[in-house]
C-alpha cells in the first residue's frame, strides 16, 4: 500500500470540516493532526469568518510593528560610513559614528 501524500492545505480544509461537524473535540483533533489548540480554533475562527478559502491561505509572519527598529537617520549614516570605508568592519565604523 502506497503513502498517501497530502498537501497542508487539504489538511487544513480537513481538520476544520471534522471539526465543524462536532463528532470528536478540539482537542482530540488537534492531537490527531499534531498542530496546538491555538492553531485549532484560529483554523476553525478563520473558517466560520470568511470559508474554505480563508483557510487555505497562507497568511504572512512578519510582524507589522518593530518597536526597536533602528531609526533611518543612524541608518543612513552607518550607509555613509560604509560608502566611505567599504573595509571597516562594525566595531570601527561604530566608533567613527559616535566621535
Amino acid at each position: 500500500m502506497p503513502f498517501q501524500e497530502s498537501d497542508v492545505s487539504e489538511e487544513r480544509l480537513r481538520f476544520v470540516v471534522l471539526a465543524s461537524r462536532g463528532e470528536k473535540s478540539i482537542s482530540e483533533l488537534c492531537r490527531e493532526f499534531g498542530v496546538s489548540r491555538q492553531c485549532g480554533y484560529t483554523w476553525l475562527k478563520r473558517y466560520r469568518a470568511g470559508g474554505a478559502s480563508e483557510v487555505l491561505v497562507e497568511r504572512s509572519r512578519r510582524p507589522r510593528k518593530s518597536p526597536d527598529r533602528t531609526s533611518a537617520v543612524v541608518t543612513d549614516e552607518i550607509k555613509a560610513l560604509r560608502s566611505r570605508w567599504p573595509d571597516w568592519g562594525a566595531g570601527k565604523l561604530l566608533k567613527e559614528a559616535w566621535l
